[in-house]
């Protein structure tokens, strides 16, 4: 019996009528999977169904919280910010609820997924665009949350905590930041206001760019020289096969050491070594 499970359970239901329907129709069958006693699966269903649904508004609020997050991906969507409600029906939200994982990145996650172009799919508008907004948001959430990066084995250099690259199509951190600035201070009721329309933005080219990311009291996104961007690619690492990847990016004995250095005093790369309590 697990209280825990039962409690995240509970709140799936609030949030997903269709979860609500298929409890009541075969709890053992919905509910497979979840640490819950037949007593416990018994409880789920001795109220009236209609009284998980008496906040018609949980989702509304929910998800006006996530587009704060991700304002661009959501102006990106097909079906427009509305659309995506459908989150918390979906498999995603329930793995996220039932393991308590963040659902900021779960949300993430879905669009990510969402956004992936598909087979046998007509290409809707822009999905490289939209993957790429959706990666950058998702990069934002996790630094918010001060999720750190997997560190290496037996110690060696990683990406610092708050510090993330991506490569993105040419040109899509460009558009990504016209696009913000057009929702305005407030991009969540922008995102709402009746007849607002999805942009169209330009096409984007095959080839890819490194963004560098770095959080702190302020969350930056700038374009990385390709010379930095691979020593970061490179973490996590030991400190060796670093060293080497600047010599083979043209740094001469002694200089190797001298840029890793820089880039820990920068902020941008950890030594686990160094690390307290490593």
């Amino acid at each position: 019996m697990s209280h825990a499970a039962l409690q995240r359970v509970l709140v799936r239901m609030l949030y997903d009528p269709a979860l609500v329907r298929a409890v009541y129709r075969d709890a053992e069958a919905a509910l497979a999977g979840v640490d819950l006693s037949p007593a416990e699966r018994t409880w789920l269903t001795a109220a009236d169904p209609r009284a998980y649904g008496t906040d018609p508004w949980r989702r509304a609020r929910s998800l006006k919280a996530l587009l704060e997050e991700f304002p661009v991906s959501a102006a990106l969507s097909p079906g427009g910010a509305a659309s995506l409600d459908a989150y918390f029906s979906s498999a995603a939200f329930h793995e996220a609820v039932q393991a308590r994982r963040s659902m900021a990145l779960s949300f993430g996650d879905w669009l990510l997924a969402e956004a992936a172009p598909r087979r046998r799919r007509r290409r809707r508008r822009r999905p490289g665009l939209r993957a790429a907004a959706a990666a950058l948001e998702r990069a934002f959430a996790e630094l918010r949350r001060a999720a750190e990066p997997p560190a290496p084995e037996g110690g060696g250099l990683a990406l610092a905590p708050g510090v993330r690259l991506l490569d993105l199509p040419a040109g899509a951190l460009s558009i990504y930041t016209t696009l913000r600035r057009q929702l305005g201070p407030d991009p969540v009721a922008a995102l709402l206001a009746p007849g607002f329309a999805p942009p169209t933005p330009p096409p984007l080219p095959a080839r890819t760019e490194a963004v560098l990311i770095e959080g702190g009291e302020a969350l930056t996104a700038e374009l990385a020289p390709e010379g930095l961007a691979a020593l970061l690619r490179a973490a996590p690492a030991p400190r060796a096969t670093l060293l080497a990847a600047a010599r083979a990016r043209g740094a001469a004995p002694g200089e190797d050491a001298e840029i890793l250095d820089d880039l820990i005093a920068q902020g941008l790369l950890i030594d686990r070594r160094a690390a307290p309590g490593a």
